[in-house]
């Protein structure tokens, strides 16, 4: 007969990690009796005492006979509490995916948890993903070898169903075709509500959008098709309103949309004066840095038309942005969406009360102050 006491104190041992994560404490804080971590962890009086001598012998607790187990050290580094699964693509050609891996694995360790890659298998893209596409991970899952997925990807009904037939909350973080799933989305539609609203107060008349599209086609058109009905009625949102990609590729390729950009600028820049963009909102800092550049490029004089901008800018890879004052910005916290998802999912790990499970993340917007 196989001995698993060993994997039991191992358990009691991640699990008293996870105590010290969740109830958030502090140097000589005293931790729950033995009597009350049995009854949460299921495990007998016996255990609980080998897990909390493992901790004691790093170093972690303090035992202090008759009195209790304190905490000791409150840096858990290295120590894993509870195996958090991440489902995504292999972002070859996606540099703020690959900014939103790195954040979730910052802040999965600062909570004591370890991060899971699974990564999708096939090149073949779909609205909707079935997690058999990411190796490794039903397996997982059905040997409760994970406490919760985080994904970057939209998952299909039948993943849904198997996620919540084992008791694996998922949380989508940053941009789902799912918007009743629990998960943190970034707000396109809050910020160009904003942005042409705070154009108008300020006088602006002929407002033009570009960007990059899906999967946020439908909504960038309702959001500027709305908003240019109610404070620009003279403004024609078909000429105005560019989605470079409106349909899902088939294929992840690398940056694509140079053309696209150049293209869409020329067409700007040849319109009669009085009928170019006076302000123009771009949602996304590498289509910015391009538009912008195109313009100075095929403008070789002082006399050049630059319109106001209105664009995003992301804190994490704050090169791809013009050089000078062109207008303002919102400013994009990777590692705050990231810590939001974390955060929510140890929530629904912990069944704690979620009243909000769909979080919609709102950029600082920055306004430029020139110097005097």
């Amino acid at each position: 007969m196989k001995n698993n006491q060993g994997s039991q104190t191992e358990l009691a041992k991640r699990a008293l990690i996870c105590s010290i994560s969740d109830l958030k404490l502090n140097e000589g804080d005293k931790l729950p009796s033995h009597a009350v971590l049995m009854e949460q962890l299921g495990v007998g009086k016996a255990t609980i005492a080998r897990a909390i001598n493992a901790l004691h012998e790093d170093g972690i607790v303090e035992i202090r006979p008759k009195v209790g187990v304190f905490l000791r050290d409150s840096s858990t580094n290295g120590y894993i509490g509870r195996h958090i699964g991440i489902a995504c693509m292999r972002l070859t050609h996606y540099p703020v995916g690959a900014s939103l891996l790195q954040c979730l694995q910052v802040q999965l360790h600062d909570r004591s948890c370890l991060g899971m890659p699974f990564l999708r298998d096939i090149e073949t893209l779909y609205d909707r993903d079935n997690l058999s596409l990411f190796n490794g991970l039903e397996r997982n899952i059905s040997q409760r070898r994970i406490d919760g997925l985080i994904s970057t990807v939209t998952l299909d009904d039948s993943s849904q169903q198997f996620l919540a037939a084992n008791d694996i909350p998922v949380v989508y973080t940053y941009s789902t075709q799912n918007k009743n799933a629990p998960g943190v989305i970034m707000d396109y539609e809050e910020l160009v509500d904003q942005s042409m609203k705070s154009l108008h107060e300020r006088g602006f008349k002929r407002i033009a959008l570009v960007c990059n599209g899906y999967p946020i086609t439908e909504m960038i058109h309702r959001a500027f098709y709305k908003n240019a009905a109610a404070y620009f009625p003279e403004l024609d949102p078909a000429r105005y309103c560019r989605v470079l990609e409106e349909e899902m590729k088939e294929h992840e390729e690398p940056w694509t949309l140079d053309y696209k950009v150049r293209k869409c600028a020329a067409d700007f820049l040849n319109m009669p004066p009085h009928l170019r963009p006076d302000a123009i909102i771009i949602p996304d800092d590498i289509i910015t840095n391009m538009f912008y550049n195109e313009l100075l490029y095929l403008q070789g004089c002082a006399e050049r038309w630059m319109p106001y901008f209105v664009y995003l800018r992301n804190r994490q890879m704050p090169f791809f942005c013009p050089h000078e004052d062109i207008g303002e910005y919102y400013l994009m916290d990777i590692m705050k969406i990231a810590e939001l998802s974390v955060g929510l999912l140890l929530d629904m790990v912990q069944k704690k009360d979620v009243p909000n499970k769909l979080i919609k993340y709102h950029p600082e917007k920055i306004i430029y102050k020139k110097e005097k």
